[in-house]
Formats: C-alpha cells, structure tokens, sequence
C-alpha cells in the first residue's frame, strides 16, 4: 500500500513541477496531501470555482485560515484516492482552471 501512495505522490509531484512550473510543492513527505503555492497573483478562490467544472476539486487553505491575510494563494491536493493513471489528466485541468481563473480576473480587472 505505502508503495501505491509513494508512486501515486511521485506521479502528482513530477506532474504540476511540469504543468505549473510557476507553483511550489510542499508537504509531499507528510500524507496524502500535497499543497501547491502559486504565485501571489492567482487566486485561490476562483480557481476553487473553476476547478469543479473541470472534474478537479482541490480545497484552498483560504478555506481553513481564520480570517484575511497577506498568505500565497495555496491549494490542497489529496492524491489518496486517485488512480495513479488519471492523475496526469487531472493536473492538467488543474492548470487549465488556474490559466482560465487568470485571464478572467485579467478580462475584468480583478485578480
């Protein structure tokens, strides 16, 4: 078992270091969550919304913090209950949700 979640981090970790090469990975050694940092650009709450339509639904620590607060836009990613062949695809809707999230809050003015 600990072999499957090693590779299935592994497969995550290799994967948004080359579709989000913008992101930092964090917490890899530390369960079956990993979080991704974004730059202070993004944000966290739009892509939270836009991730849902795309089949992705990561949980943004905006989410757990207890108030507003100058924090990096971060995204919690659990990778326990995934197939390590589908995790490929779902990064890649996870970047395509932050690009769309981007250029939306670009269109508008808003980010």
């Amino acid at each position: 078992m600990r072999a499957r979640y090693r590779n299935r981090r592994d497969a995550l970790v290799t994967t948004l270091t080359e579709m989000l090469p913008e992101a930092a990975v964090a917490g890899a050694a530390a369960g079956l969550r990993v979080t991704l940092q974004l730059p202070g650009t993004n944000n966290e709450q739009a892509i939270g919304k836009e991730a849902p339509d795309r089949g992705v639904e990561p949980e943004t620590l905006s989410d757990y913090r207890p108030g507003p607060g100058n924090h990096r836009p971060t995204l919690l990613l659990d990778y326990g209950q995934i197939r390590e062949t589908a995790i490929r695809d779902g990064v890649r809707e996870l970047a395509t949700a932050v690009d769309e999230a981007r250029s939306r809050a670009n269109r508008t003015g808003r980010s």
